[in-house]
């Protein structure tokens, strides 16, 4: 069967193909013909196959609507797994297979966070009462695990929006009731703490800097960049002057030169919603608008080195570069942007090099 022919630029080349129904198999060649003999080039068979998954999870209550939280190492050999319907924090290898199951621990109570360095040395996980801190412990020798304990933190309440430093030396997290912590993985004290209404959290990859997503004291939606030495803010940026906003999502670039943030309306009803970028010294270089708010359906994610932007909304799925403007300033351009109407986002990230996102 031929399903595709191609002319070139230089007369009588042409190529062919054919299917065969049964497997997706695609079959090429190129002929050249320049009026009196024509050659062949070898036949190239292609085998196209659905990517389903390589990987699959299953939590304990497969009735449950809980959410599940996964989180995977820098290189994609890792992943941690937990959700608020299973006890259990469970450890895999991706490398080894369909299950590549490594260890796992139940921790006694429902799991509503996770996290793991981008080095895959250190894992965090958040309960309903407490953050815990693992290293993985993998051995090359035994091509095994088994994770050691290095502290776990009475948080008293539910630390959520857990982030690590890419080599875990640094944790920080957020509560349901209103506090930001971060601690050194030396010790299961923080050595920063903040309170207020707290959106969402993140940290640079060496754990200096520090952003989140609060409100200030007019009740407005602000951004504030911290160093981790201390709790004054070095600078703080504020959304809208309406208290009827708030911040769902705010992510630092590895270098954190960078910080992206995305905000709407707290009643969820179809408002639009907004991307902001600024800078180290806090300003404000980008906005664009979104569509279709809903806060908890917010997600920023940038490369490390910033150059890349990808943001999602209810539906909705844009990507943009880094460019300079005409004045020489730092900006950014959309690049794409995707519509999943059947579905809802609940979250987005970006390799470290911007060539993938999820």
């Amino acid at each position: 069967e031929l399903v595709g022919t191609w002319t070139g630029k230089t007369t009588g080349l042409y190529s062919t193909t054919r299917t065969s129904s049964l497997n997706n198999t695609i079959y090429w060649k190129v002929v050249v013909n320049d009026g009196n003999n024509e050659s062949t080039s070898p036949i190239w068979k292609i085998e196209l196959r659905n990517k389903y998954h390589d990987w699959r999870w299953h939590t304990g209550d497969s009735d449950s609507s809980e959410r599940a939280y996964v989180a995977i190492s820098g290189d994609g050999r890792f992943i941690v797994a937990g959700s608020a319907s299973d006890d259990e924090i469970q450890l895999y290898d991706y490398e080894t297979g369909s299950d590549g199951t490594l260890w796992d621990d139940d921790l006694g109570e429902g799991i509503v966070a996770v996290a793991i360095s981008k080095d895959g040395k250190y894992f965090a996980a958040g309960t309903e009462t407490k953050l815990i801190l693992y290293r993985t412990n993998y051995s090359t020798d035994t091509d095994d695990a088994e994770p050691q304990l290095v502290w776990s933190h009475n948080w008293g309440s539910s630390p959520r929006d857990i982030v690590i430093s890419h080599d875990g030396s640094y944790v920080a997290a957020q509560d349901s009731n209103n506090n930001a912590k971060m601690f050194n993985r030396s010790s299961s004290t923080a050595i920063w703490i903040i309170t207020g209404t707290i959106n969402s959290i993140d940290i640079s990859a060496d754990g200096q800097y520090i952003a989140v997503g609060t409100r200030n004291s007019d009740n407005y939606p602000t951004a504030r960049f911290y160093h981790r030495e201390s709790i004054t803010p070095l600078w703080e940026y504020i959304a809208i002057t309406s208290s009827s906003y708030a911040f769902g999502s705010i992510e630092v670039s590895a270098d954190a030169n960078y910080i992206a943030a995305s905000w709407t309306h707290e009643s969820n009803d179809n408002h639009n919603s907004v991307v902001d970028v600024l800078d180290k010294q806090g300003k404000h270089i980008f906005w664009d608008t979104m569509y279709n708010g809903y806060r908890d359906k917010l997600s920023v994610s940038l490369s490390d080195n910033g150059s890349l932007l990808v943001a999602t909304d209810r539906h909705y799925i844009r990507s943009y570069k880094q460019i300079t403007d005409s004045d020489g300033d730092k900006t950014y351009q959309s690049v794409w942007n995707g519509y999943t109407g059947c579905c809802y986002h609940a979250g987005t990230d970006i390799s470290s090099d911007g060539q993938y996102i999820v």
